[in-house]
């Protein structure tokens, strides 16, 4: 994982791989609003960061296990509200059936999310 930091942004940026196949995936932080969670796969190395970090606020910008996999650890571990579009709330309540090189990447966690 690879810390960037722009001005008051900072981005983590992650390479997730299954054979030859890769996928860079990141999670943003800026003014308290964590952009993301990343996936539910790299919780060893996001849950950290995520301690470090000063979140008051989560926004998950869609429903794919890469930007919402951590979002059920951030549920049961914190207070602050996490927000989604009112179309992707259900895709985050209920197990969603996926193609197979998503179930790869994103190692889904089924948990349902506290979601404003």
């Amino acid at each position: 994982m690879k810390i960037i930091s722009y001005d008051d942004l900072q981005q983590a940026e992650m390479v997730l791989s299954f054979g030859k196949q890769k996928l860079t995936v990141s999670v943003f932080m800026i003014d308290g609003l964590l952009i993301d969670t990343g996936p539910a796969k790299m919780k060893a190395k996001l849950i950290p960061l995520f301690e470090q970090w000063d979140i008051t606020k989560v926004i998950l910008t869609h429903h794919h296990e890469d930007h919402t996999g951590l979002a059920y650890w951030l549920q049961e571990n914190t207070e602050f509200p996490i927000y989604i579009h009112e179309s992707g709330i259900k895709d985050c309540e209920n197990r969603t059936k996926l193609p197979f090189y998503r179930k790869v990447f994103g190692e889904i966690e089924n948990r349902s999310n506290r979601l404003n």
